[in-house]
């Protein structure tokens, strides 16, 4: 699969060793091509430079979207089609990203798509429903 996704995780005095995981887990994914982690803390954490991922720490507390918003211009820039910005604490099934981006690719009508999101206990979580005016605000902020 061609590596066409970049993805955005943004931290706040976050573990390592969760955030390690979590990247492991990202890479197992063939179609991803780079993982962009924006820290926001306020102390740089030199654990991250070992981390398979493209580590930048901004010294202060930017925000969260505007965290992601500085990723995402990344992936503009370098051309790369795909962006998934990402929660810090969530806990990825290895090859679920590459099975969202073949659908997306084999469905050109769709221009958003999400996993199903389930808590620890295997619950299926309902997440709130979104009007698609705001969506269509927040895809074009």
């Amino acid at each position: 699969m061609v590596k066409n996704l970049n993805i955005s995780i943004v931290l706040y005095n976050s573990d390592f060793a969760e955030i390690s995981n979590l990247v492991k887990a990202l890479k197992e994914n063939t179609c991803i091509n780079q993982v962009y982690i924006i820290d926001n803390s306020p102390i740089r954490n030199n654990a991250f430079d070992i981390c398979d991922a493209n580590y930048i720490f901004k010294g202060k507390n930017i925000g969260y979207g505007a965290g992601h918003n500085f990723a995402i211009q990344k992936t503009i820039n370098n051309g790369v089609k795909y962006h998934l910005a990402l929660n810090p604490d969530i806990i990825i099934e290895a090859d679920v990203i590459d099975r969202l981006l073949k659908y997306l690719e084999e469905n050109n009508d769709i221009g958003l798509i999400m996993p199903k999101i389930k808590y620890p206990d295997g619950q299926i979580k309902v997440l709130p429903f979104i009007r698609t005016e705001k969506l269509m605000m927040l895809l074009l902020s």
